[in-house]
């Protein structure tokens, strides 16, 4: 995943400078339009290519978030668990202060997982539900604006509130949505729980010597290739032991990589895949860490298994 670039000056700083919830991952019953009063105030200059800029009423104060679309889409929703992309402005809802903003050129459009550990979790509230392709405006409130951490971001300024202008400009899939396939022989059993989130049991037997791929379900959507920048979920066991080693679904943060920063196995597993797939591989040693392991996760000449749910392709 791409982190955050500096939104004039870090606006994730500014906030603290200046004193200044997820449903189930196939599901979006949260904001999207709830329009409201306090929203409603807000009113946007749009000029293109350039940010918008908000005016309004001071202070706003809300109980709990709104939001209200100023350019409405047919896009992919950003449900719990996306990797979504957007550009940002940011205000401050008592004094009218302007915080910071992206570019809205696409030049440092922000990136990161609907999810209550991303950098950016104090938007959650108003990117919930919203579409590819829409300009929202949110008003967040004082209870809301805090860190991944749950640390407040207003500087102790109980009566903040933020005014958020923002364009969803991309959004992954929360969870791989493919046709369920049949499993060959000799692989290990995967089994999901309510979010998706995957077991791992590895059979009783001695480990493949040669890569082995099958895929779990089968996705309608874009071809990965070896130079795809790819947003996935994935958990890593050791065939040995079946001991989980890594997990994206841990975080909660999908993860983005470019399919030839990963070890050989795990890229050629992912060559020719879908959006939309789940796959599961099995990595002998020379197509993963060797005789030399990764640190004290992964020992020396281990067998690996992954379940991996290929969510979208980065633009």
């Amino acid at each position: 995943m791409r982190k955050f670039v500096a939104l004039s000056a870090a606006a994730v700083i500014a906030l603290s400078l200046a004193g200044c919830t997820s449903s189930s991952a196939d599901s979006c019953t949260a904001l999207a339009d709830t329009g409201g009063a306090a929203v409603d105030s807000v009113n946007v200059t749009q000029n293109p290519g350039t940010a918008p800029t908000a005016t309004f009423p001071t202070p706003l104060s809300v109980p709990k978030a709104q939001v209200k679309v100023i350019t409405p889409s047919e896009g992919t929703k950003v449900f719990p668990g996306s990797a979504y992309t957007l550009e940002v402005a940011l205000y401050n809802g008592k004094t009218g202060e302007f915080i910071g903003a992206s570019a809205f050129n696409g030049s440092d459009a922000q990136s990161t997982t609907l999810a209550k550990t991303s950098q950016f979790s104090f938007l959650n509230s108003v990117l919930q539900c919203a579409r590819v392709g829409s300009r929202i405006v949110g008003v967040v409130p004082n209870k809301e604006i805090v860190s991944a951490d749950g640390q407040s971001l207003t500087g102790g300024d109980s009566a903040m509130t933020l005014v958020v202008l923002a364009d969803i400009t991309a959004a992954s899939l929360p969870r791989a949505n493919g046709e369920a396939q049949p499993v060959p022989d000799g692989f290990p059993s995967v089994v999901l729980d309510p979010k998706g989130v995957p077991g791992i049991t590895v059979p009783k037997t001695a480990a493949p010597s040669e890569l082995k791929v099958a895929v779990l379900k089968k996705g309608n959507g874009a071809t990965v290739t070896e130079n795809s920048d790819v947003e996935v979920h994935y958990t890593g066991v050791l065939w040995d032991g079946g001991t989980v080693f890594d997990s994206s679904w841990k975080s909660g943060n999908v993860a983005t990589f470019n399919v030839g920063e990963v070890v050989p196995g795990f890229a050629k597993a992912l060559v020719g895949q879908t959006v939309g797939s789940q796959i599961i591989a099995i990595i002998p040693p020379d197509l993963a860490y060797g005789a030399t392991g990764a640190g004290t996760s992964v020992p020396p000449n281990a067998t690996l298994v992954f379940v991996v749910d290929i969510l979208g392709i980065a633009k």
